[in-house]
């Protein structure tokens, strides 16, 4: 891919990050960011974040209004030192293609 074309990607990757996020508000990612503290202190297994999200709306996480706010909470998750991407894996959330796998830092 050309440099402009991955600027392009990126660019719309951030906006539609910013879109579910925006859309999931941040009562719910306040929520979401402790229930996935729970869940990386029960098991430090690396995981995918589907698997969190099953856990956490089988807890009382209410689903956002858009399930791919799921990706900036991650995300969030990261730059605050709750968890790390340790690789990838096939996630039946997306037909098999590959999504981070996460690990508890």
């Amino acid at each position: 891919m050309m440099p402009a074309q991955m600027s392009l990607a990126l660019a719309a990757r951030d906006v539609g990050m910013a879109r579910a996020e925006r859309g999931a508000g941040s009562d719910w990612q306040r929520l979401a960011l402790g229930y996935l503290r729970e869940y990386v202190a029960l098991d430090g297994a690396p995981f995918m974040a589907e698997d969190f999200r099953v856990f956490a709306e089988a807890h009382g996480l209410a689903p956002p209004a858009n399930s791919k706010a799921y990706g900036p909470l991650m995300m969030q998750a990261a730059r605050l030192g709750i968890v790390r991407a340790c690789g990838y894996a096939p996630a039946a959330s997306s037909n098999g293609s590959p999504k981070v796998r996460w690990e508890s830092v």
